[in-house]
């Protein structure tokens, strides 16, 4: 096909998103004791990411932000 011959590139697109903050559902205690548990803020904690993949070359960059 064209990518085969080499007129058209190929690219993978992927994108993902973390959270340094992860919830909690639950948690243990002893008994009879009431378990606290401190809570983060979450705003402005997602970090997210834009990954590419061009068929046939071997480029690597790494950008800020």
């Amino acid at each position: 096909m064209e990518a085969d011959a080499g007129t058209r590139d190929v690219v993978f697109l992927d994108e993902s998103g973390f959270a340094p903050t992860m919830l909690r559902g639950y948690t243990w205690s002893r008994a009879g004791q009431r378990a606290v548990v401190p809570r983060e803020d979450t705003r402005g904690r997602r970090v997210n990411v834009l990954g590419a993949l061009v068929v046939g070359t071997q480029l690597w960059e790494r950008t800020p932000g």
